[in-house]
């Protein structure tokens, strides 16, 4: 990866931009201080272009779920440019007590970070970490959310056993609703299993624009059954509530995927849900891997792209361009192979900024 002075010009000629993006045929694609300045059609490069041969042109990759910056399980962030990503969210790697302490780890890198905020006050980095909270913990997720607008775009909670040890998961999910209404957020809840609050319950709290992620795995709950979806999760997505996949390394079952596309039940967010594993090391996925297990279970090529390009960008609030080709937007490029047996993905430009 070499560095580019954001000032530079940097020019590349592409011989496919995404469908979805409503251009179609070879382009020659300008950048300068971060922005697109010209999109244009092109039989062929200039002189001085930067020449890509083959895959699919995207305005890079946004990865609505992932770990990354702090905590036992967040990967560095150097890991996600050599899969293509140059947008991420991290999904409650940190909360109100050490959240100064993940921007400061991701600060000054090429790629765009949001944060999807925990309620609990340090995140998902500890075991039963929404346990004997601070009486003040729903103020301060609050304030910190309120403090960084432009940082924080979601307010996640997590009612997984490891996460809420003797917590109370009603009064934790009460908690993160009423933190999402006052800042005006919309909730990304992982949900607890049957055994610990009702599925159906959990499904029934939520609001249009909130997001249940892990959407499909199979254990420790199951939303789409081989007898059949559970009424409720039909009931959310036709109210609007979107639905994210975090494939992660135990949160995603073709099988379940196949069935939920089969009745029109798409994710709005493709994403990794990458962490570090127990072990220490990087598990390996990549956003990538996770498209193509999508494209086998029968979502159509043009649903996945907009997964990982302008929904998630619509979804984290951007207003930049993030995710889209378009003049005055950010300049990220990322360039997708999915003739190889196994996709794969490589970023070229974040805001400009970098160029393999």
């Amino acid at each position: 990866m070499v560095a580019m002075e954001n000032d530079n010009e940097v020019a590349v000629f592409v011989p496919r931009l995404m469908a979805v993006s409503g251009l179609e045929g070879s382009h020659r694609l300008v950048a300068r201080m971060g922005k697109w300045t010209e999109i244009s059609y092109a039989d062929g490069p200039q002189a001085g272009d930067f020449v890509i041969t083959s895959g699919i042109a995207l305005a890079g990759l946004v990865d609505m779920h992932a770990h990354f910056g702090i905590g036992p399980y967040a990967l560095s962030m150097d890991t996600p440019l050599t899969q293509g990503t140059t947008t991420l969210c991290s999904q409650g790697d940190a909360g109100s007590a050490n959240f100064n302490e993940w921007l400061s780890a991701c600060r000054d890198h090429a790629i765009t970070v949001r944060m999807a905020l925990n309620i609990g006050s340090n995140g998902e980095a500890l075991r039963d970490c929404l346990t004997n909270l601070e009486p003040d913990f729903l103020d301060r997720a609050v304030q910190t959310a309120l403090d960084n607008p432009h940082i924080v775009r979601l307010i996640a909670v997590n009612l997984s056993e490891r996460s809420l040890g003797s917590a109370d998961p009603k009064t934790i999910l009460r908690a993160a609703h009423k933190a999402a209404e006052i800042t005006g957020l919309s909730l990304m809840l992982a949900m607890a299993p049957d055994h610990v609050m009702s599925i159906d319950t959990q499904l029934e709290t939520l609001r249009p624009g909130d997001i249940v992620t892990y959407c499909y795995r199979s254990q420790p709950w199951c939303l789409f059954p081989e007898e059949g979806p559970r009424q409720t999760i039909i009931d959310a997505f036709a109210r609007g509530v979107l639905l994210d996949i975090a494939h992660g390394s135990e949160a995603f079952d073709p099988e379940v995927a196949r069935r939920a596309v089969a009745l029109g039940l798409l994710p709005s967010a493709v994403s990794s849900g990458i962490k570090i594993s127990e072990s220490g090391h990087p598990k390996p996925l990549s956003l990538p891997n996770v498209m193509q297990r999508m494209h086998i279970a029968g979502m159509l090529l043009d649903d996945i792209l907009r997964g990982v390009t302008t929904i998630p960008s619509k979804i984290l609030g951007f207003t930049d361009g993030t995710g889209s080709f378009v003049v005055g937007g950010r300049a990220d490029l990322t360039m997708l192979d999915i003739e190889s047996a196994t996709w794969s993905a490589e970023q070229l430009l974040a805001a400009g900024q970098t160029l393999r």
